[in-house]
């Protein structure tokens, strides 16, 4: 059975007090199979030094604990979120075999990526709005949380001259593909849309929490 041994420092003069704590169940403490430092001089745990490397995983809880720390990260989430397609007029849905995308969330930052395509496009105008993000957008300060995603739309019912642009709303879990770089509000991407049209879809954006 190996030992434990407890060694004080040759030129000091402190007293080290190890006190357990107050309940009745027992605890068990573990060291590394290692040789290293764990604290610095200071005591306080805010250097860590010389810590065996580590071979598992950092697991946060299935609902954020959230921190109004600017310092400190309380949120990882990672996995598949179901995008819809709507319009602002006429028809306009998307093919349930080709509608999930990914996501992590780290902190307030939610990074998406997608690729789907339209299945029912009939007579749609206005705005081409893709919902069911995994997380609403945040409402900010300023408009701070506005955030813009890369789209690219090939097989459409129609030329596409300029660039597209998807561009989120505060509080919303959907956001609006518009045309950019013209005089207007590029909100009539829709009429592009037509049956088998595909929507790749990449970017991140801020949440509240």
């Amino acid at each position: 059975m190996a030992k434990v041994k407890i060694q004080g420092h040759a030129s000091g003069t402190g007293v080290l007090t190890v006190t357990a704590p107050n309940t009745s169940s027992d605890r068990t403490i573990t060291l590394p199979d290692a040789t290293g430092t764990l604290l610095n001089s200071d005591g306080d745990g805010s250097s860590l030094t010389s810590l065996p490397a580590h071979t598992g995983n950092v697991a946060f809880p299935a609902t954020q604990v959230a921190s109004a720390d600017a310092n400190t990260l309380d949120d990882y989430e990672e996995g598949l979120w179901t995008a819809t397609f709507a319009s602002g007029g006429g028809t306009l849905t998307i093919n349930s075999a080709v509608d999930q995308g990914t996501y992590s969330k780290i902190g307030r930052l939610v990074f998406i990526t997608g690729a789907f395509t339209a299945s029912t496009a009939t007579a749609p105008t206005g705005n081409f709005v893709i919902g069911g993000l995994p997380f609403t957008v945040g409402n900010l300060a300023e408009s701070s949380e506005s955030s813009s995603f890369a789209v690219a739309i090939t097989a459409t019912a129609s030329n596409i001259t300029t660039y597209l642009s998807g561009q989120t709303t505060a509080s919303a879990s959907n956001f609006d593909v518009r045309e950019c770089g013209n005089t207007g509000a590029g909100a009539d991407v829709a009429a592009h849309i037509d049956t088998g049209t595909q929507v790749i879809i990449s970017g991140f954006y801020m949440t509240a929490s």
